[in-house]
């Protein structure tokens, strides 16, 4: 069955890119704090974040994302309750999942 739609958010098409090309930033750019999530071959665009939830000494760590950025095949979230930075702990768990999800190409 189709999803239903909930709510549209009215942007332009210049705004989703911007959002685009910030979440693949976060991913591949030298600051990024999704770093981990790279994979080989395949851009990734994501998003990392760290929840604080009092009084639980440590955050939750989350990562959401993308691939391939350009033509997306897979969407996916990670969230590892108090488990503390999302590119620390969140982001390479993507990345493992990504791994599983786009096999190496056997030679």
């Amino acid at each position: 069955t189709a999803p239903t739609v909930l709510k549209q958010i009215p942007l332009s098409d210049e705004h989703w890119r911007w959002i685009a090309e910030g979440m693949r930033a976060a991913v591949s750019g030298a600051g990024g704090t999704g770093r981990a999530a790279q994979l080989p071959g395949i851009p990734v665009a994501g998003k990392t974040g760290t929840a604080e939830d009092p009084p639980r000494p440590k955050p939750h760590a989350w990562f959401i994302g993308y691939a391939p950025a350009d033509n997306p095949r897979i969407a996916l979230a990670v969230v590892v309750e108090q488990g503390g930075s999302g590119g620390a702990v969140a982001a390479p768990i993507a990345r493992r999942i990504l791994e599983a999800f786009f096999p190496p190409e056997a030679p």
